[in-house]
């Protein structure tokens, strides 16, 4: 008796298709990945450069407020510390009277500090000078952090004043 034995073909067909719709679907969805973070962060180009423009606002609001505004006997270090918010544009003062009608587009926070070596900054001194007292304070420095809804901006600025020589 005699078993007659067919060849069986076409496995390798199947599993070739297989592996190549996986890597096919492996591909689209690694696109689609990079794809969306590239969307988001193309979105956030709006809100990263409000966010650096709100703490590029907060150093000149502290260097204003170091040169021209009267801070007699007070700190400057710390009466130089500023705050501010950018209203949504488009809006005016009138229009936001009522808190609920404009929300921050960007906040800035400064920090002013003044030191006695340019070369080492995290030697502060009192910006405040002292009467009769040799003025130490070689220049200023200003950290400044903008913030919006999904950027972050810091910001750090030195001045080296004539002060203290």
């Amino acid at each position: 008796m005699q078993i007659n034995v067919r060849k069986k073909e076409g496995q390798v067909m199947i599993l070739s298709t297989v592996l190549i719709g996986g890597a096919l679907l492996s591909a689209t969805a690694i696109a689609g990945f990079v794809l969306f973070f590239q969307i988001r962060q193309a979105g956030d180009a709006g809100q990263t450069a409000a966010a650096f423009y709100a703490a590029d606002t907060g150093i000149e609001n502290a260097i204003y407020c170091y040169y021209r505004e009267n801070h007699e006997g007070n700190d400057i270090d710390t009466y130089c510390d500023k705050s501010a918010d950018t209203q949504m544009l488009g809006k005016t003062n009138d229009d936001c009277s009522n808190p609920a009608q404009c929300k921050s587009l960007a906040s800035s926070k400064a920090e002013l500090s003044c030191f006695v070596d340019p070369t080492d900054k995290t030697k502060i001194d009192s910006c405040k000078p002292q009467p009769g007292v040799e003025d130490t304070v070689k220049g200023i420095f200003i950290l400044s952090k903008g913030t919006t809804v999904r950027a972050e901006r810091v910001l750090d600025y030195t001045i080296i004043t004539a002060s203290g020589n």
